[in-house]
């Protein structure tokens, strides 16, 4: 936990009080602990006053409370002892805190005071309004209300004084100590419930798992917190692991008290019951909104099995133990990752990524996760990883992403052979995510590559080997106006440029294609926004300064040189040192530097501001900053003050963004460039230089060329897959995997209205309200109502002058992933159903209408 100085007194800095109760009994000023205030029961009599805060306690009670055994005049002398040792290990201004008087001595709190069960108990009345907000509150709300919950629950370590000795054989005391522990247990159970809560509503149930099993730990029998650890469980969309936990629950409570479950379990046994009697999980809160429903459909699934082993020589009580303290730990590091988990037979966990519902970042989770879960599985076990990737046919059970059972048993074995320690991925794997991981040919069985490092997130154009970089086609206006606004910025004066672009349109590429020309005659830097960091302050900007930090492992080195420049800013050394730590390492939560309220946020900024002008010496800056439609509110307001402070710099910041992206900076002057798709001689001249060797012939580029339709990202992947995989002369139908990925997922966060999307793919690119609606037997409202918000998602458009009545995939290869995601026989239903409705509109006596055989292509 990080604490700061705050404030001065005298020319002096504040010192910072720093008590921790929970897990482990520390007092400390000032980051430096107090052995004499740290277990003993002059550090006891200080908790109680500032727990008893702002009450005064009579001397005599405090006198009884302590000293029972001694008479009142010794036991007084002892009390006066005692907090004289507080009062001289406190130091000079914090003993102001401690008002000892004549009858009774109380201690009062302020800003310097910290105390971890405090802050488990203090009120907040925004969380408490929120809780009992409508269910039309919005998803990102309750996910930084689920945040601030996990942050509160992060301080409870373990229970209440729990390794104090001091309090044992004092029976008031005791009885004082045990009071709090339940009263802070039960504020800790509060706001699980309250978390589970925020994340049904945010759509986000497994966030919480990993929190909530920890807490289990410290008390396995309490029923209440099961109850909700099941429920999130289910609606995480884990039936199978809630009932496993459910049967471990039962036993441990006939086996420690003697009773079976109460009411709360029961209810969930009883609906995981009925879950398995129907043959099919039911969730036990109401699903968000966007909840994707399971059905038999044809999909790419990333799939990431740990095979664990125990030595043999342990007795197998001791074996399963670790096997079980293992599963539990890396099931939740794989939930975190967006794995779909499935208890594997024997001693192992099943994880699919991409199910059951798609993400672009499928193959990039896996990976990560699997390598995270050889550096975090616990000792005592060995853990073999392994990470394909294939197309199932998916079924509507949970608990059995891949029915055929073939892809699976492949992984598995694999996993099976490889020794400890060994993370290994197929090649389709390695050669989808080169340059994201650092890899090596695996000499063994069943060949393939060998995870050796993970550099960390980096930008996908950034991950590019240089060899493979693709070629910057069709964008030369863009560069010159580009390289004209940076010849402006390095005489003086900054310009802002905004790219926006659909996806896959090349906004990076051409931000970099600068970079490549600024190159010797300026310095560059990127941040890059991500979708799982938007609600990270200064995300991009900590990401880059821990790439920077852990190069050649200069972690300290590079923290010293930041606090050293933070404190020529007017940071105290304390918060300079502190404020280092947490900008250069990324995975430390916002809480620990901003929980204090010590730091301030406005004063970090402008810090920020002035490393990044000061830091210029002279020398013009490029600064590229990628995908602001995922950027966090920090860095939206960092950029704003360096816009206004850098009038006259030599910078230039070029920003790239999706179209959805409207800018909240009504004072920022900006250029502005919009990407539209490249016309066929750039798409040709892009595919070229992808060929070099010229090993597809000129009717297969040309394909190529057509089947992208002028997307840079679709032309790029499609041609490396040509030529890597397709058959000599012929470009082939298959979607390549990174490709499929991103399609399907963009697809799926379509919710209810991807059904409608496949139907209109099997009517053709262009399609008919009326038809569609008579295909899926609904009204045309409804079908325009989805229509839509399919033209908001980018998948279609309205189709020439039709008024509404006709639409158009925006790109083939949209269609293409709708129909590859569909069974064979849902297809061919869909298709006899067309065609006996398009022979009926050839039957009528006047003619096709509106939406019939001319809507068909």
């Amino acid at each position: 936990m990080i604490r700061m100085a705050g404030g001065r007194h005298g020319g002096k800095a504040l010192a910072q009080l720093e008590i921790t109760t929970l897990g482990t009994e520390r007092v400390s000023v000032d980051d430096r602990e107090i052995p004499a205030l740290s277990g003993t029961k002059a550090g006891l009599l200080l908790i109680y006053l500032v727990a008893e805060s702002p009450r005064r306690v009579p001397r005599r009670e405090l006198a009884e409370l302590f000293w029972p055994e001694l008479d009142s005049n010794n036991a007084r002398v002892n009390l006066r002892q005692g907090l004289f040792q507080i009062r001289r290990h406190l130091g000079d201004t914090l003993a102001e805190n401690l008002q000892a008087a004549t009858r009774d001595v109380g201690f009062r709190l302020d800003d310097r005071c910290h105390a971890d069960f405090l802050r488990i108990t203090a009120e907040d009345t925004s969380l408490a309004t929120a809780y009992v907000a409508p269910p039309e509150a919005s998803p990102d709300d309750a996910l930084n209300l689920a945040d601030r919950e996990l942050a509160r629950l992060g301080l409870y370590q373990g229970h209440f004084l729990a390794t104090d000795a001091v309090a044992e054989g004092l029976p008031r005391l005791e009885n004082w100590v045990r009071q709090q522990r339940e009263a802070l247990w039960s504020h800790a159970r509060a706001s699980v419930e309250r978390l589970h809560e925020y994340l049904r509503r945010a759509g986000e149930p497994e966030r919480g798992i990993r929190e909530m099993r920890r807490l289990l730990d410290l008390a396995p029998a309490d029923e209440a917190l099961n109850a909700v650890f099941l429920r999130t469980l289910l609606l995480a969309g884990q039936p199978a692991r809630a009932e496993e936990h459910y049967r471990r629950v039962e036993q441990l409570l006939e086996e420690t008290d003697g009773h079976a479950p109460g009411p709360a379990l029961t209810e969930i046994r009883e609906q995981l019951e009925r879950a398995r009697d129907e043959g099919a999980a039911q969730r036990t809160d109401r699903a968000p909104a966007s909840a994707i429903g399971l059905r038999q459909e044809r999909r790419r699934l990333v799939l990431v099995v740990c095979d664990l082993r125990a030595p043999e020589h342990l007795d197998i009580e001791e074996q399963w133990e670790r096997i079980r303290t293992a599963l539990e730990t890396l099931d939740a590091l794989l939930l975190a990752h967006h794995g779909h988990v499935v208890r594997a037979p024997g001693q192992g966990l099943l994880a699919y990524f991409g199910y059951p519902a798609g993400r672009e970042e499928a193959m990039m989770d896996a990976v990560r996760a699997a390598w995270q879960a050889l550096g975090t599985a616990p000792s005592g076990v060995e853990l073999r990883a392994a990470v394909d990737i294939d197309t199932v046919i998916t079924g509507d059970d949970p608990d059995i992403p891949d029915p055929a059972g073939r892809f699976t048993a492949r992984v598995q074995a694999i996993a099976r052979s490889l020794r400890p320690g060994i993370l290994w991925v197929s090649p389709e794997l390695r050669e989808n995510l080169e340059g994201f991981f650092e890899f090596q040919p695996w000499r063994g069985r069943p060949g393939g590559f060998r995870v050796i490092e993970d550099p960390g997130p980096r930008d996908r154009v950034d991950a590019r080997p240089a060899t493979r970089q693709a070629p910057l086609a069709g964008r030369d206006a863009e560069l010159r106006r580009l390289r004209g606004e940076w010849d402006r910025a390095r005489r003086g004066g900054s310009r802002w440029v905004l790219i926006q672009g659909e996806a896959g349109m090349g906004k990076s590429r051409l931000a970099r294609g600068l970079a490549e020309q600024v190159d010797g005659h300026g310095v560059v830097r990127a941040l890059k926004c991500r979708e799982d960091t938007a609600r990270q302050l200064l995300a991009p900007v900590r990401q880059t300064l821990g790439r920077w930090a852990a190069t050649r492992n200069r972690q300290v080195a590079a923290e010293r040189l930041l606090r050293r420049l933070l404190q020529r800013h007017g940071e105290a050394a304390e918060k300079a040192a502190a404020i280092a730590g947490w900008l250069t390492r990324p995975a430390t939560p916002d809480h620990e530097l901003f929980g204090s309220g010590n730091v301030d946020r406005d004063h970090l900024l402008d810090a920020l501001v002035d490393l990044t002008l000061t830091g210029m010496r002279g020398r013009a800056l490029l600064l590229i900053v990628d995908d602001l439609h995922w950027m966090d509110s920090a860095t939206s307001e960092f950029l704003r003050r360096l816009n206004h402070r850098s009038r006259d710099a030599a910078l230039m910041v070029v920003l790239t963004a999706r179209m959805s992206y409207r800018s909240e900076w009504r004072d920022v002057e900006m250029e502005s460039i919009v990407l539209q798709g490249l016309d066929n001689a750039a798409a040709g001249h892009l595919v070229a230089a992808l060929d070099p060797g010229q090993a597809l012939p000129r009717a297969v580029r040309d394909k190529l060329v057509a089947r992208g339709e002028g997307v840079p990202l679709f032309l790029e992947e499609l041609t490396r897959f040509a030529l890597e995989h397709g058959h000599p002369g012929t470009p082939g139908d298959e979607l390549p995997p990174g490709l499929n990925n991103l399609l399907i997922a963009r697809m799926e966060q379509l919710g209810p209205a991807r059904e409608l999307a496949r139907a209109a793919a099997v009517i053709g690119r262009d399609f008919s309200v009326n038809i569609l609606a008579r295909l899926l037997e609904r009204s045309t409202d409804d079908v325009r109502q989805q229509l839509g918000l399919l033209m908001r998602k980018g998948f279609v458009e309205p189709a020439g002058a039709s008024e509404g009545s006709l639409f158009r995939f925006r790109h083939a290869l949209y269609r293409e992933s709708a129909l590859e995601a569909m069974l064979r026989s849902e297809r061919s239903r869909l298709h006899d159903r067309l065609a006996d409705l398009l022979q009926e509109e050839a039957e009528r006596p006047y003619g096709t209408p509106a939406g019939g055989r001319g809507a068909v292509r």
